[in-house]
């Protein structure tokens, strides 16, 4: 059993084991993170990676603040399908 976007976002138990949710990482979309990536995902790309996502059942995207621009770049699209996963800045560099 795949778990679905429409499932709310629920795990579901199967033989006594959660199924795990699938997040989607955005830190090298907007920014030079790892050691070779220093190619940024297009708007374009972003819609792909999106709706491949959505279809396969992923329903968490991970971004935040410091990956640069990933959080403008997802707010381009309506993310209403996906559970967004952020960590705030506490103002000194250092996050929550």
């Amino acid at each position: 059993m795949a778990l679905q976007p429409e499932d709310g976002l629920q795990s579901k138990r199967t033989s006594n084991t959660f199924l795990e949710k699938l997040v989607v990482g955005t830190a090298s979309w907007a920014n030079d993170y790892g050691l070779m990536n220093t190619n940024h995902v297009s708007l374009s790309e972003a819609a792909k990676i999106l709706e491949t996502a959505k279809n396969a059942g992923v329903v968490g995207i991970d971004t935040a603040p410091a990956y640069g621009g990933s959080e403008p770049l997802l707010g381009s699209f309506d993310m209403k399908q996906f559970q967004i996963f952020t960590k705030p800045s506490l103002g000194d560099g250092s996050f929550v």
